[in-house]
């Protein structure tokens, strides 16, 4: 039967700089079988950047104030100057404004709606979802990894199975590039032989500041 890949490899840099780790050996499969990789692809700050695109006050960049999204009693989502000075998802609104406003940073409600009865808003979190996903299948059904199976995670987040032959790596740098080209959302990638290990490896590229790194 194929053997399992170890995890013990290399570090190797990709086009676009962002560390690559690449598991070795490669696992050896059957003439009638492919080696199979998956991506994790994640947005980042995802709440935040899609309140951006309704509220340019929110955008993040040079000279933005730290900024926290917040539903009810609990942190959302972070900026990254937010986080700089220690705000943290799931903190209460009162101790994250405690740490923002002297920094000149504020907390901003997440979408709500009067009717019925105040609560939270979730259509426009649900339609930038529809369009990540549908994005996502396009920029795949677009190139080599044509029919990869592409899995829901969550609200922002999802795994592709992808043949080694079409080149994961390549795959993720392209599905990074297509979702910021068309929808104007950070998203991260994570490429490794099982999902537990892609979701480390997205989350290790986002910590970067990269696009997409691999385990």
């Amino acid at each position: 039967p194929p053997r399992r890949r170890s995890c013990v490899g290399q570090v190797l840099a990709s086009k676009t700089g962002v560390l690559f780790f690449r598991c070795a050996p490669r696992s050896p499969v059957s003439e009638h079988q492919h080696a199979m990789a998956v991506v994790h692809i994640d947005a980042d700050r995802f709440f935040l950047a899609v309140h951006a695109q309704f509220d340019r006050s929110v955008r993040e960049g040079p000279g933005t104030p730290p900024i926290a999204l917040f539903q009810y009693n609990d942190v959302i989502c972070v900026s990254a100057s937010a986080r700089a000075l220690g705000v943290r998802k799931h903190m209460s609104p009162e101790a994250a404004r405690a740490v923002l406003t002297p920094a000149g940073g504020r907390l901003v409600h997440a979408f709500w709606r009067d009717w019925p009865g105040p609560r939270t808003w979730y259509k426009p979190y649900q339609d930038a979802s529809r369009d990540l996903f549908a994005c996502i299948r396009a920029s795949l059904d677009a190139g080599a990894a044509c029919g990869s199976t592409l899995e829901r995670a969550s609200i922002d987040e999802g795994y592709v199975s992808v043949e080694e032959r079409h080149g994961p790596e390549s795959v993720a740098e392209e599905l990074v590039r297509s979702v910021r080209e068309r929808l104007g959302l950070p998203v991260c990638c994570g490429v490794a032989p099982n999902k537990l290990l892609a979701k480390l490896a997205s989350s290790a590229a986002k910590a970067s500041g990269g696009g997409s790194g691999a385990s």
